[in-house]
């Protein structure tokens, strides 16, 4: 077995190797590998990946980073997040905990993990290596029906039936619709003007900037337009490819928008959003002191008018919103959001900074 780090640097070459190239399984799509090379927080000799290959050429495992900067009360750092981590059930056993021993070592120790599964934090637990910030709650709401999407993408033995379930779909989507227009016609006084961009303009920038203090990562238009211009996703993998990622890298529908949410004409907040095949989320948004309610508003008037499916979000704010004006939904699911926090910086105490939706990697899927 053979473990090599993939700095920045070396990302073009590591591409273009038969190791790459030969193995059937990816340890990072071409997409990610140029949004990591165009990174505008991360550096030449930063390591990005942790590989592991049999003697074959057959990758056994990996640990991706994704280098970051955050911003505490005695200045800034620069610290990696973990992104990806994944071994082979045959040819990796044994590898995760090395794997991962080694991605931290390569960060010097500067690491956080953000949407933790359950499986992913009893290993952490046994590193001894991390503490975990208090979870912080988090809804997914099914605002509209989408039975057929969830047979097309998990229930392989039902396919068939996919135009069948698509038209019960969109019989209960006519009442569920028509409940969500009477909810925004109710408070018409209440929900404020959308004004839509593709990304932001100049006072909108300003706005950000003036509201992004008490955040961890601070995102600036660097880090924006870098967001925008290097997806993860693609719509349609390269024609006849028969390589296998083990993460998301192909959807029919994924796309990041802008919405500056308006007073008269005062601007009360800005947000990102992104939809992914019906579902949306808020990876950014900013907001004037006292206009959250306003913001969460224009957040349900965006998923009537953008037809969304669901929403996800761990913002406090807007879900008190949510579940206080009994915004109409299918179903909400609850769960719980962990940072854990390598103790290497647990005196800089980045949990006392507020953590936006997208950061991490999330924003990208």
């Amino acid at each position: 077995m053979h473990l090599r780090e993939i700095t920045i640097r070396e990302l073009p070459s590591f591409l273009e190797s038969e190791l790459y190239k030969g193995s059937q399984v990816l340890p990072l799509t071409p997409e990610r590998a140029a949004s990591q090379m165009n990174n505008p927080r991360a550096l030449p000799d930063d390591t990005i990946l942790v590989v592991a290959y049999t003697d074959a050429g057959q990758l056994a495992g990996f640990a991706g980073m994704l280098p970051d900067t955050a911003y505490c009360d005695d200045g800034p750092f620069r610290f990696a997040w973990n992104s990806g981590w994944w071994v082979d059930k045959e040819l990796g056993k044994g590898l995760a905990l090395p794997l991962f021993y080694r991605s931290v070592q390569a960060c010097k120790g500067n690491y956080m993990i953000t949407y933790l599964t359950p499986h992913t934090r009893k290993i952490m637990e046994l590193t001894r290596l991390f503490y975990f910030t208090d979870p912080v709650k988090a809804v997914r709401l099914q605002i509209l029906s989408d039975m057929s999407g969830k047979v097309r993408r998990n229930v392989t033995a039902l396919k068939a039936f996919t135009m069948n379930i698509a038209i019960l779909d969109r019989i209960v989507n006519v009442f569920l619709r028509g409940r969500l227009q009477r909810w925004i016609k109710a408070r018409k006084n209440e929900v404020p003007a959308i004004a839509y961009m593709e990304y932001p303009d100049r006072d909108s920038m300003d706005f950000m900037e003036r509201h992004n203090q008490g955040e961890l990562c601070r995102r600036g238009p660097g880090e924006f337009e870098w967001i925008t211009s290097f997806p993860w996703l693609v719509s349609r993998l390269p024609y006849g490819s028969k390589k296998r990622y083990p993460f998301s890298w192909q959807s029919p529908y994924f796309s990041i928008f802008w919405a500056k949410i308006l007073v008269g004409e005062d601007i009360a907040g800005i947000v990102m959003l992104s939809g992914r095949e019906g579902l949306f989320k808020i990876p950014y948004a900013y907001a004037e002191r006292g206009s959250e309610a306003r913001i969460a508003s224009g957040i349900c008037r965006i998923m009537w008018e953008k037809k969304a499916k669901a929403l996800y979000t761990a913002r406090k704010e807007i879900i008190e919103y949510l579940e206080r004006n009994a915004f109409p939904v299918l179903n909400r699911r609850y769960s719980m959001q962990e940072l854990a926090v390598s103790k290497t910086i647990s005196h800089r105490h980045p949990e006392r900074f507020f953590l936006q939706d997208g950061d991490g990697d999330a924003v990208f899927t």
